[in-house]
C-alpha cells in the first residue's frame, strides 16, 4: 500500500464560470509529483479569521513559555496579542489580494514573492507606527518584542491552528 502524503496550503475560492475554483500552487503540485489529469482528494474548510477567546488563550499559552515575555502580565499579553492578531489577519488579507498562498510549513510571512514582501514590510511599518502613536513608545516596544519572539516559533499552520478551522 502506497502511504499518501497530505499537503496544507490556503488559498482563496474563485469563480470561473458557474463553477468556484481553489488553484493549488505549482510548489505543492511538484511536491505531490502530480500533473495536469491527475486524481486528486482534497480535505476542505473554510478558515475564519475572527478573534475569539480561544485564540487569545492560546497566544497566552505560547507566550509563558517564552522567556523574554516571562516578566509582561496575562492582561499585557492578551492585549498585545489582540494587536498582533490584527497585524497577521491582515497581512494574510494582503497576500491573498496579490495571488500569494501560505506555505503552512514556514515562518509566517515567508514564501512570498518579493513585490507582496515589500508591500506587508510597509503595511507593518505603517500599522505598528500607529501602535506607537495610539498606545505610546512603551507599548510599542513591548509589542515589537511579543512580536520578535513569536515570529521564532510561529508558522502558518500553527497561527491558523489556534482558529477554529470549520464553518
Amino acid at each position: 500500500m502506497v502511504e499518501q502524503k497530505w499537503l496544507m496550503a490556503t488559498n482563496a475560492l474563485v469563480k470561473q464560470g458557474n463553477s468556484f475554483c481553489v488553484r493549488i500552487p505549482k510548489k505543492v503540485v511538484v511536491e505531490m509529483n502530480a500533473e495536469e489529469g491527475d486524481l486528486i482528494c482534497m480535505r476542505v474548510t473554510k478558515v475564519k479569521t475572527e478573534l475569539n477567546e480561544q485564540i487569545l488563550i492560546t497566544y497566552l499559552e505560547k507566550a509563558r513559555k517564552i522567556n523574554a515575555l516571562k516578566q509582561f502580565s496575562d492582561q499585557k499579553i492578551m492585549a498585545l496579542s489582540v494587536l498582533a492578531y490584527k497585524e497577521g489577519i491582515m497581512g494574510i488579507d494582503l497576500m491573498k489580494k496579490q495571488g500569494n498562498y501560505l506555505d503552512m510549513e514556514k515562518p509566517v510571512g515567508t514564501g512570498v514573492s518579493k513585490e507582496c514582501t515589500d508591500e506587508i514590510k510597509a503595511f507593518q511599518k505603517k500599522y505598528r507606527e500607529t501602535i506607537r502613536k495610539e498606545f505610546g513608545v512603551m507599548v510599542y516596544n513591548d509589542y515589537l518584542v511579543l512580536m520578535k519572539e513569536f515570529a521564532k516559533i510561529s508558522t502558518v499552520k500553527q497561527h491558523l491552528a489556534s482558529k477554529p478551522q470549520t464553518s
